[in-house]
């Protein structure tokens, strides 16, 4: 087993996978602009450049232990067993901290508010979910693999019952898909709204832009006169050529002064903005701004996102009760050993002496035998037959 090729194995592949999907998401609810597309680009690249310095110093002596003792024909199972608890254990810290880091980083260079903050969150999540599964089942996978050089091996470290590993990759799975269907249903309505909103006032705009691009010079004195030709509820701004800002109600914040200077002509569907507006630049050189009331369409978008969440949070209970008992399914020795013996090679237990004792609420292999003299003694540990069964199915041969 290769040590660059392990580290690769965990690495290359959910990378490919969830930073493309990460940032297909956040150029769905978020305008970026060439240079915030790069940003976040650069954020998700860095959260498994990060992963990939720790691993390499987390895992690399380990794994280069486990080759040591399978190169030696020693017993590799202390070795394998520390490489996959270490493998966890990095991974989960690693993405994790690297994650939050991300959110941090794209919400204040890229969308500096709650909302963009949300979004970000969304986006860690299917990185950071996505790498530590990726890196347990990438590293069991391959240190399986290497165990059949290996006479006898056996994992030492701590234990997962199936039932808990089905629950964690579905259900989280679940509210991850979940929250993404929110956030993008929750966003394109309210562009859709917005653009209604825009469109609906084109006509007002383009009445007050024609008078006062027929003035020689705009001057801030002029928008009170200005302020006639448009119903309560609308503002008007003016950006002089010089950066001062001018208006009438409810002032532009810096970023969206900066976006509009640099655009000239436009609307706020090109920009992230908290208001909505429409501009054009002036034969003078500044910028005429109408702000448009954004109180008629702002609870639409709310309601819809309710409803959602609401049928996402019903469906998820249902979705974890249902895995739950399916798990319990899966897990229960009862269920794997069910009224034949021949059940038992199936899971991949050789040692059917091992299976001698009788399980406290079912009957067990010993009641369903031909030569029934043949009795159970004592109560079944689960958890070690539970591993053992999946020990051998996974390695496809008896245990």
């Amino acid at each position: 087993m290769s040590p660059a090729r392990y580290l690769l194995w965990l690495l290359i592949p959910p990378a490919a996978i969830s930073i493309p999907l990460s940032f297909l998401f956040i150029g769905q609810v978020v305008r970026l602009s060439r240079v915030g597309a790069a940003t976040v680009v650069l954020l998700l690249m860095a959260i498994y450049a990060v992963v990939a310095l720790l691993y390499v110093r987390a895992l690399l002596p380990r794994v280069r232990a486990v080759e040591k003792a399978l190169g030696s024909g020693q017993d590799a199972s202390r070795a394998m067993s520390d490489a996959l608890v270490a493998t966890e254990r990095a991974s989960l810290i690693g993405f994790s901290a690297t994650g939050v880091a991300f959110v941090a980083a794209a919400t204040f260079l890229v969308m500096p508010s709650l909302l963009g903050a949300s979004y970000f969150v969304i986006a860690a999540l299917l990185t950071v979910f996505s790498g530590i599964a990726w890196a347990y089942a990438a590293g069991k996978h391959q240190l399986v693999r290497a165990a059949q050089r290996a006479s006898s091996t056996r994992y030492l470290g701590r234990e997962f019952p199936v039932g808990r590993k089905i629950a964690t990759v579905f259900i989280g799975s679940f509210i991850i898909a979940a929250a993404v269907l929110i956030a993008l249903i929750s966003s394109r309505t309210a562009t859709a709204l917005e653009q209604l909103a825009i469109a609906s006032s084109a006509d007002r705009f383009d009445r007050v832009y024609e008078t006062a691009n027929l003035l020689a010079r705009v001057d801030p004195t002029v928008l009170d006169d200005l302020r006639q030709y448009i119903p309560a509820g609308y503002a008007l701004h003016l950006i002089q050529k010089n950066g001062r800002v001018t208006s009438t109600r409810d002032p532009l914040i810096a970023p969206e002064v900066r976006a509009i200077q640099r655009m000239g002509s436009g609307d706020s569907t090109a920009f992230v903005s908290p208001h909505v507006v429409k501009f054009a630049r002036l034969k003078d050189g500044s910028i005429l701004v109408l702000g448009i009331p954004w109180e008629p369409y702002r609870n639409i978008p709310v309601q819809i996102t309710l409803y959602t969440v609401i049928i996402a949070l019903i469906t998820t209970l249902v979705f974890t009760l249902a895995t739950y008992f399916l798990a319990r399914d899966v897990t229960t020795p009862a269920g794997l050993v069910s009224a034949r013996v021949g059940i038992v090679l199936a899971v991949g237990i050789a040692g059917i002496r091992r299976l001698h004792e009788r399980e406290a609420r079912r009957l067990t292999v010993d009641e369903h035998r031909s030569d029934r003299e043949i009795g159970a003694v004592l109560a079944v540990r689960r958890r070690p037959f539970e591993v053992e069964a999946e020990v051998g199915q996974t390695l496809r041969r008896l245990v």
